[in-house]
């Protein structure tokens, strides 16, 4: 016979084909049994996942894989039944690896053409599968934020907690109902919209809505959310805003209430500049009216006017002057209320010398001891500071000229982490009985015939540092000096 010769395959070795099967099979435990449940094979990726060796576990029935419960109860024994009953047996359970921790399995028996020789076990470790699972899980649970899912058909499927106590309603009350109708009937168009967009694709979309409460108030949320399109859900995360949205609001209200107090503020220093256009003008043209003819009174007809008349002549002269002092004293009152501030850093130590040395030049017979602690700064407007200092030091060095040894100190301590400033004299003081009426416009403690002045500058001297943020207060006491304190 003639031809191409005939030649044949090498003979399969099955036991060799089946290890290296389940060798390859990484994420699966395979292995076999005898027809009465013991291991006859066993692999390196069995021993991996079972932590059982080759010697340990040979020859050994495999309900050494169940708990002790599940072998006293016979399910071993039960699985090998329904496995020869019906062909295969499948379960997903708990199966103890040999340290004793447990694992969830798919168990499947095979039999061989018909023909009972054993079992095939294939076991797959879902551990890590169900731990993250039970993790996303206690996450969901935990959240503080709103979570939910949805579908594409207008339900929820799963909200969270969180999500419930906000709301105030369960879960199947949640789920029961489409999502919409928990929407503000003003925010549902713009809701459904960003809906579309998800479905359309967007991969992520950010709103926020209001949604009613159980007790029909509207609760604010801020969303975040994403769409899974094969499974048609969408995944979403929501945080209250309402106190976030309320204390907007109220920011709002409040910068509108400040325009408009500014507007009025405008308006009213418009007003007090044309007061003081009208003061300064029209006020003082009848006062040097009075001045003027009261001297020319005194000059004119001085041989013909006895003492007494020229004695009234002299008050005319003085009350018309005193007048024009208050009127300078009182525009001046308003001017730094109304003057633009610029802050920079001002050498109060060096405007205190400065404010000394001009009250020495005036009263150069006087004999004051003064002391300036140095390095003294502060972030303040120079020239409102500098009229700050003149009153104050001004006020200290005419209070204490009755004295016999006059002193006056300038300098600064600490109080509750800030810097206090305070200047100090041994002069007349007053009575603390009547400080709420200090820092008063015309306010005096003391008569004109002791200290002369029009009671003014510490009015002044607190609306500056009102201006600065500040405060400015004093202690004292009728005839043992006094001390002012002021903080910017």
């Amino acid at each position: 016979m003639t031809g191409a010769a005939i030649t044949s395959s090498p003979p399969v070795d099955f036991g060799q084909l089946f290890q290296i099967l389940a060798e390859s099979a990484r994420d699966y435990a395979i292995f076999l049994l005898d027809t009465h449940g013991n291991v006859t094979t066993w692999t390196a990726t069995a021993q991996r996942m079972k932590g059982y060796t080759a010697d340990e576990i040979i020859g050994r029935h495999f309900s050494i894989f169940y708990p002790p419960l599940d072998v006293q109860n016979g399910k071993p024994e039960e699985e090998l039944r329904t496995a020869l009953k019906t062909g295969q047996y499948a379960e997903e359970g708990w199966r103890v690896r040999k340290d004793g921790s447990r694992l969830w399995t798919i168990t499947c028996l095979h039999d061989s053409a018909g023909k009972h020789i054993g079992f095939a076990k294939i076991t797959r470790d879902l551990t890590q599968q169900r731990d993250l699972q039970e993790e996303r899980e206690l996450f969901f649970s935990l959240s503080l934020d709103m979570l939910c899912i949805a579908g594409f058909d207008g339900y929820f499927k799963r909200v969270n907690p969180a999500f419930t106590r906000v709301l105030q309603y369960s879960e199947q009350e949640l789920t029961s109902r489409p999502w919409i109708e928990f929407v503000h009937p003003d925010d549902v168009q713009a809701t459904i919209e960003q809906g579309e967009k998800l479905v359309g694709g967007t991969a992520v979309i950010e709103f926020e809505n209001r949604y009613r409460r159980k007790d029909g108030a509207y609760r604010w949320l801020s969303w975040a959310a994403a769409a899974a399109v094969e499974t048609k859900t969408i995944c979403a995360a929501a945080r209250d805003v309402t106190d976030r949205r309320r204390a907007d609001e109220r920011i709002r209200q409040l910068n509108e209430d400040l325009i408009r107090q500014t507007a009025e503020l405008e308006a009213a220093t418009r007003e007090l500049e044309a007061f003081s256009y009208s003061v300064s003008h029209d006020l003082r043209a009848p006062l040097r009216a009075l001045d003027g003819f009261s001297q020319a009174l005194m000059e004119d007809y001085s041989a013909v006017l006895d003492e007494e008349g020229k004695d009234h002549l002299k008050r005319i002269r003085a009350a018309s002057q005193r007048m024009g002092t208050l009127i300078d004293d009182l525009l001046n009152l308003s001017r730094y209320t109304r003057v633009e501030m610029r802050s920079e850093t001002v050498d109060l130590s060096g405007v205190a010398h400065e404010v000394v040395d001009e009250l020495k030049a005036a009263s150069p017979e006087r004999r004051v001891e003064v002391h300036i602690a140095e390095g003294l700064k502060a972030e303040a407007d120079p020239s409102l500071m500098r009229i700050v200092l003149v009153n104050l030091i001004g006020n200290a060095w005419k209070f204490s000229a009755k004295c016999a040894s006059p002193t006056i100190e300038f300098g600064s301590t600490e109080e509750d982490d800030r810097t206090v400033y305070f200047v100090r004299d041994n002069g007349a003081g007053f009575d603390l009985a009547y400080a709420q009426k200090l820092f008063g416009a015309f306010q005096r403690m003391h008569s004109m015939s002791e200290f002369p002045g029009t009671g003014i500058g510490l009015a002044t001297v607190k609306r500056i540092i009102n201006r600065h943020g500040g405060k400015v207060w004093a202690q004292s006491a009728a005839g043992a000096g006094a001390t002012f304190y002021f903080t910017l």
